[in-house]
């Protein structure tokens, strides 16, 4: 049904892009993606050179969406702390597709692929941006006593509390 046309021979859908895991080759062009946000006054260089020495920044699985002509466009990490409970980090897209829903794509598409694993998976992250691009995913902004991580907004799926044994986990990662 994916590729089958209408009456008028258009297609029925477009491909966007597809979603796969990242190989180590992909991480400077990636990692390039949120230089201008994460970089802290380094060069490019050594902010890709932090990734390889900083076991915290390893962490986790990276995802990226990759344009049908095999441009790389957005990035994710899914950072598994506990059975159903997942985390998103470091999305970013590249600065020139910035606005064109690509991080949103990119998320969804992960989400659902980590909810065919475990149908009661569970997300948080730390929003350094809008708030409103993870609310539209399903994602609210945890109550002010729940907020440990500022700047970044905590926000979660489903009702998820910042109790202390999440909190344990978070901070393993960040």
């Amino acid at each position: 049904m994916f590729h089958d046309s209408d009456r008028q021979g258009t297609s029925r859908f477009t491909l966007v892009g597809h979603v796969r895991r990242a190989f180590d080759t992909d991480m400077e062009e990636l990692l390039s993606f949120g230089y201008d946000a994460w970089g802290e006054g380094r060069s490019l260089q050594e902010f890709v050179a932090s990734y390889h020495i900083d076991p915290k920044l390893r962490r986790g699985e990276w995802y990226i969406l990759e344009l049908p002509d095999g441009s790389l466009c957005a990035k994710l990490k899914v950072l598994r702390f506990r059975r159903g409970l997942l985390g998103i980090a470091s999305l970013s897209t590249r600065p020139s597709m910035r606005g064109g829903g690509y991080a949103s794509l990119i998320t969804r598409a992960v989400m659902e692929a980590c909810r065919l694993e475990d149908a009661d998976a569970r997300f948080i992250l730390f929003s350094e941006a809008r708030t409103a691009l993870f609310e539209r995913l399903g994602f609210y902004v945890l109550p002010e006593e729940q907020q440990h991580f500022k700047p970044a907004i905590a926000m979660a799926t489903h009702g998820i509390a910042l109790d202390e044994a999440v909190k344990l986990h978070v901070r393993e990662y960040f």
